[in-house]
């Protein structure tokens, strides 16, 4: 691609190009993360440089022939688009999903429309099918060079298990004076104690059995077993299960990862969730499945255990095949980001869309960046 730039009188003409995304790029990687992001800087660039390695290099799916991508100009990173491989199934055949993160231009280089032409590129390598999460503004570039947006895949829902506590605590996101907050705290931890304790009350708990752990093992069995007739699902095996669950549990700032197993009446498992817990705060809830007709229960046992140990809420980002389930059980829907599509195969793009598909964020782009982890840097 060639870019323009007038200096004077005269014009200078260089040179950008896009290639795969290698380790001695990150560095600059590093320092355009920090400039589009400036939240970024609660980590050091060790923290950062390690991290964007890890992922996006040294994942048990890397794909060299499905790399990251560098827009470089005059030897300096100007734009990025990150990618992770992950396999999915489509119905017996083993597909290539390309998940997309980090997609950043430098705020000083957009007029190059490096965005535009790293999605070009993207799209036309050979994966099935790309995905990405994102906001309004790469919504557009997606859909302006052919991808497409999921709306049922860009709802979340969010479960109220305190909701007095909850208005509380969005109150204090918007910074309502500590004094005050102290004084309304009591009020409304009684007001949600009663409320949970009357039956004719949406917010009702019934009791349920004590959570057992659910092993990778018994995980792997479930991933394999439960989604069998779906169109499209996950494919796992032991070394990437274990690595992917190994990073989720360092996401320590959003609460503490449990994976939990629902068994039915004859010890059989009949559902599971994996959510981060996070005691006086909103769970983020996974991944989360069961055997036909046992949602309910599975989904009762998660709400009342994590109501038990300290949450105020639940949410996660909706599964279409769940909107029914959620709905009769008390959730709001909301917006929070776009999910974004692409392929060329209009087979992959119909059973996306099918009701039977399992595809949680697990699957997705949630899991991928460095924000969750401890900081270990100092913003200046």
């Amino acid at each position: 691609m060639l870019i323009v730039k007038e200096m004077g009188d005269s014009r200078v003409v260089t040179r950008g190009r896009i290639r795969p995304c290698i380790e001695d790029d990150l560095p600059g990687v590093v320092d355009l993360y920090l400039k589009v992001f400036p939240q970024g800087r609660q980590y050091s660039r060790n923290k950062l440089h390690a991290r964007f390695n890890r992922v996006l290099l040294q994942n048990p799916w890397y794909d060299a022939s499905i790399p990251s991508l560098v827009y470089e100009k005059d030897d300096k990173v100007i734009g990025f688009l990150g990618v992770v491989v992950r396999p999915m199934l489509l119905g017996a055949e083993v597909i290539r999903v390309a998940v997309c993160n980090h997609f950043m231009v430098d705020p000083g280089a957009r007029w190059t429309k490096a965005g535009i032409e790293l999605l070009h590129k993207h799209f036309s390598g050979p994966q099935d099918l790309s995905i990405a999460e994102a906001g309004d503004a790469s919504r557009k570039l997606w859909e302006a060079v052919g991808g497409r947006t999921s709306l049922g895949y860009s709802l979340y829902w969010t479960r109220l298990l305190c909701p007095a506590r909850y208005s509380l605590y969005q109150l204090e996101k918007k910074a309502m004076p500590r004094p005050l907050v102290w004084l309304i705290r009591p009020i409304c931890s009684a007001v949600d104690a009663l409320a949970v304790r009357i039956k004719q009350n949406p917010l009702y708990q019934i009791a349920q059995p004590p959570e057992e752990e659910l092993s990778e093992g018994d995980l792997l069995a479930c991933l394999a077993r439960f989604p069998r007739l779906a169109a499209f699902r996950p494919h796992y095996d032991a070394c990437s299960l274990n690595w992917l669950l190994t990073l989720l549990a360092e996401k320590q700032l959003l609460g503490t990862l449990r994976k939990v197993a629902v068994r039915g009446s004859q010890r059989e498992i009949i559902g599971w969730y994996i959510y981060y817990l996070k005691a006086g705060g909103v769970s983020t809830v996974l991944q989360m499945s069961a055997t036909r007709g046992h949602l309910d229960r599975v989904f009762q046992h998660l709400c009342y255990n994590a109501w038990r140990h300290g949450s105020i809420a639940l949410t996660g980002r909706l599964e279409p095949r769940f909107t029914k389930d959620l709905c009769d059980n008390h959730c709001l829907l909301h917006w929070r980001s776009w999910m974004l599509v692409h392929s060329r195969d209009s087979k992959i793009l119909e059973a996306l869309d099918n009701k039977e598909t399992f595809f949680s964020p697990l699957e997705g782009e949630s899991w991928i960046s460095v924000e969750g982890e401890l900081p270990d840097n100092i913003p200046s």
